[in-house]
């Protein structure tokens, strides 16, 4: 606070003072003539994603995911005015111009992650959610007479990175899991690693799931490791096409202006709540099962189980139910804001390639894979469709199990899409899946992770006795 010689009292903030906060926050509109001039006062809306280049050698390293959140939980207590919203990968900030994010996220740094930023650097009277978008699209469009008032306003959009500090020189050996630092010896049983400080710390938090080194290893069983998914960009690009199409849909006057101001922050929070408590729900739907667990007891987006039909049928339905239940009204395709990824292996199968399959680009509602066999992407829709129409019918399992070994056998998609249509009248549900547009290796690949197995085991019984 500041008394003038007049008498008048003002504010300062970066020896820029104002007596209103008109003055402070400048105009509210970005085009035109009217309500445009320029505040004194600028702030930051940076959204912040955490990630990591590290490479899961043992079990032990997936700890990692639960130090991460116990940073961001840190940071979140520290710096609770200026967060605004929070998950275990993500974080979107409002700061002052003078504060540094690099010391905001040092201690994520000093663990080797990298932070992605989105940052936008505007006056008060402008500053929202959804500046970076008119900004960008004024852009893409050469709207100029935007463009001058953001301009003339001082309005900037950037992209960023925050790196790790690396030395310029890094002498070998390297550590096997983050790269980024000396590794030191460290020998198990046969094996010999080259660990470093850092990564060493994040394993000595605790051992995960131990049955699954010993127990389930020992048994030799295949498993199926999955992980939940949530694209934070996706679901702010959702929420601002639900909103338009619900402006269309009731002929709203101002339509355009409408869903051009719509701000999606506070509904990106209520799904973002809504997702933990889809998650927290699916797992108590697995409470009375013994083989399937939670590898970091309060990390509820992945998870492993000992293979069966019986029991990837009841996840992935399960998974379906809720969705439904929580999102009855959001996109279920390619443009999901929510995923499931399924990889089924032996249990010797790297971690390492585990997370690299959970972390591909370009998901879609489910995401499986079955080494060496398949990967498929299914929307919600297909995945209904294929369960309800083929799956379940008892009648079209001998004709899919036929059509498995004649794909295994001559490897040519087109000979199963002649087989379908030259068998439509007696299958007309495979038939219809894949006039719909279904890939036949879709329908196939579902097969055999929910069913395959147990068709083998009649033929077999059914062999034994003849």
């Amino acid at each position: 606070m500041f008394t003038e010689p007049d008498g008048s009292e003002s504010i300062g903030y970066k020896e820029e003072k104002i007596k209103t906060i008109k003055e402070a926050e400048g105009g509210k509109r970005t085009i035109g003539t009217n309500d445009v001039e320029k505040g004194k006062w600028q702030a930051r809306l940076v959204k912040c994603w955490v990630k990591f280049p590290h490479s899961f050698v043992r079990l032990d390293d997936i700890n990692l995911l639960l130090k991460r959140e116990k940073l961001v939980n840190c940071i979140a207590g520290y710096y609770k005015n200026e967060i605004i919203f929070a998950t275990s990968d993500f974080i979107t900030l409002f700061l002052q111009l003078n504060q540094n994010v690099n010391e905001i996220f040092k201690p994520f740094l000093d663990h080797g992650f990298h932070i992605e930023i989105e940052e936008t650097l505007a006056d008060l009277g402008i500053l929202n959610s959804i500046l970076d978008r008119k900004t960008l699209k004024a852009r893409k469009s050469n709207d100029q007479d935007r463009l001058k008032v953001l301009n003339t306003r001082g309005t900037k959009i950037y992209k960023r990175y925050l790196l790790p500090e690396i030395p310029d020189k890094l002498n070998p050996p390297i550590c096997d899991i983050c790269q980024q630092n000396m590794g030191v010896e460290q020998i198990k049983g046969t094996v010999r690693e080259w660990i470093c400080e850092k990564c060493q710390e994040v394993r000595d938090i605790g051992e995960p799931f131990r049955e699954y080194g010993t127990v389930w290893e020992e048994e030799g069983v295949k498993v199926c490791w999955f992980k939940f998914s949530l694209d934070q960009s996706k679901v702010e690009t959702w929420l601002q096409n639900a909103f338009g199409e619900y402006i269309d849909n009731y002929n709203f006057k101002h339509a355009d202006i409408l869903k051009e101001e719509f701000r999606p922050l506070a509904l990106q929070i209520d799904f973002n709540n809504d997702y933990k408590e889809m998650l927290k729900d699916f797992w108590n739907k697995f409470k009375e099962y013994q083989d399937i667990k939670k590898p970091i007891v309060n990390y509820d987006e992945l998870g492993v189980f000992k293979y069966s039909p019986e029991l990837i049928k009841i996840v992935i339905e399960n998974y379906i139910n809720l969705f439904e239940q929580y999102f009855p009204d959001c996109a279920s395709d390619e443009k999901t804001p929510i995923g499931l990824s399924l990889n089924i292996t032996n249990i010797k199968y790297p971690i390492r390639e585990h997370w690299r399959f959970f972390e591909k680009d370009k998901k879609n509602f489910l995401n499986i894979r079955y080494h060496k066999i398949f990967e498929e992407k299914y929307s919600k829709d297909e995945l209904k469709d294929i369960i309800v129409m083929a799956i379940n019918k008892e009648v079209t399992s001998t004709f899919l199990h036929n059509l498995v070994q004649l794909e295994e056998k001559l490897k040519s998609n087109i000979r199963i899409f002649i087989e379908v249509f030259e068998n439509k009248r007696k299958y007309p549900e495979i038939c219809e899946l894949v006039s719909r547009g279904i890939n036949p290796s879709k329908i196939l690949s579902l097969y055999r992770v929910f069913r395959e197995r147990q068709e083998y085991e009649q033929y077999e019984v059914i062999r034994s006795k003849t």
